[in-house]
């Protein structure tokens, strides 16, 4: 979400409170039954109110959405990850080899 649309949840204090994000949560699942909506807004609203003053402010809104863009069951990993040297550099992603070793090469038939 944008800095617009901060804004366009947050009104006038430019802080988004308890009710205005249970709000946008409900708008965001319309086919939820209300206790789960709630359950959802609860949770992340308690994870994106870092200081814990019961309003979200621009900061903890970015920093929520980048960690929540960031995490890594968002995206896939396309390469063999290098954190840990002891197993070995990071490989590059597999390429096929079309030649003598591939599966889609055949032998010419023999002639006899």
């Amino acid at each position: 979400m944008s800095y617009y649309n901060f804004r366009n949840v947050s009104g006038a204090d430019n802080l988004i409170d308890y009710n205005e994000f249970s709000e946008l949560t409900r708008q965001k699942y319309p086919y939820l039954d209300p206790i789960s909506v709630n359950e959802i807004a609860r949770e992340k609203f308690a994870l994106t109110d870092r200081d814990a003053s019961g309003r979200i402010n621009y900061n903890e809104f970015v920093d929520a959405n980048y960690r929540n863009y960031m995490n890594p069951i968002n995206y896939p990993q396309t390469f063999a990850p290098s954190a840990l040297p002891m197993y070995g550099p990071a490989l590059p992603p597999y390429q096929p080899i079309f030649g003598p070793q591939s599966f889609y090469y055949h032998q010419p038939y023999p002639r006899f």
